[in-house]
């Protein structure tokens, strides 16, 4: 009987072309990889891969059984998705991904939301730059990602702007620029900034748009913590661009000030990525279908013939950041 699981492997295999990095991501010895190869191998009579020194290729008739087991890890996944009451599951862990803001500000209420609701299931939440999430939904070890960061378009994951967010300069209580209504772009010129580290996509986002209006800010620092950047800038260390969602507290207790800035808008998108080519899992349908009661898009993702039901006469708070 073939097995799903060489299968799997095999996918893992024939997508990183290297029995060691399929190893590494599967938790498995290199020697146990070779050994469910060569038991795919025996099990057809065909060789399947090609192994040089540089990793592995597959032959055609690896090529052909590639297409085989991804229609039928999809099938399979299929079947779970569909045949699963996860009102009648006792455990169950589901693995998110967010790039900080996100992670920080914005998915803890609906975390709360969710476990509210489903309090027998886990959660587990990686915190990374957007392509460290892109890469870990792709490979399957998170369930969904949630990232602000712009995406190349890739056939391994999709991707869906699910909220905007919207970005001020912020500057501290005893800075000059602190009871102006609204800051001029130019007068940015030589501003003292404490940033994201370059590797950041809201770094990269925001030199950007300096670049465009010919402004050279003068970066003092770089923290790769969002609570790192508002505790130097209270501090006086320098200004900064952040989301409103990340000062709310600090501008209630008139630490900091949120300035518009003239001439631009600073919104970005929170986008949900998952993998491409496979079904959500059973406790990841049910989290969107919580999200989805105060962010409408989701219900393009949720076909009401696989919508779970759910009590309607519970508040819900998916939708609001802090």
């Amino acid at each position: 009987m073939l097995s799903l699981y060489k299968l799997y492997i095999f996918s893992i295999v024939a997508q990183t072309g290297s029995f060691n990095q399929a190893a590494r991501r599967l938790y498995l010895t290199q020697s146990a990889i070779s050994q469910h190869m060569q038991g795919l191998e025996n099990h057809f009579g065909a060789s399947l891969f090609v192994r040089k020194s540089t990793g592995v290729h597959l032959t055609p008739a690896g090529e052909m059984l590639l297409d085989y087991a991804r229609q039928i890890l999809k099938l399979a996944a299929d079947a779970e998705v569909a045949l699963t009451d996860v009102k009648k599951l006792t455990k169950g862990q589901l693995k998110l991904g967010a790039t900080p803001v996100a992670a920080t500000y914005i998915l803890p209420p609906w975390l709360q939301e969710f476990h509210g609701r489903y309090p027998a299931f886990s959660t587990s939440l990686h915190t990374g730059i957007t392509n460290d999430i892109t890469q870990r939904v792709t490979h399957q070890q998170l369930d969904l990602g949630f990232v602000e960061g712009e995406l190349i378009p890739s056939i391994d994951f999709h991707a869906l702007p699910i909220q905007e967010i919207t970005l001020y300069l912020v500057v501290n209580r005893d800075h000059p620029w602190s009871r102006r209504d609204e800051i001029n772009l130019h007068e940015l010129e030589q501003a003292r900034f404490v940033m994201r580290p370059v590797d950041s996509h809201t770094r990269s986002w925001t030199e950007q748009i300096f670049r465009r209006h010919h402004i050279q800010p003068q970066i003092v620092a770089e923290f790769n913590d969002p609570e790192a950047i508002k505790r130097a800038v209270i501090s006086g260390l320098g200004i900064t661009i952040l989301p409103i969602c990340m000062i709310e507290r600090e501008r209630a207790q008139q630490l900091l000030y949120a300035i518009p800035i003239q001439e631009i808008t600073l919104n970005r998108s929170l986008k949900l990525i998952w993998k491409a080519n496979m079904p959500f899992t059973p406790i990841s349908r049910v989290f969107l279908t919580v999200l989805a009661e105060n962010l409408p898009v989701l219900n393009t993702l949720l076909p009401p013939t696989t919508t779970p039901s759910l009590d309607r006469s519970q508040t819900s708070t998916a939708g609001n950041t802090p």
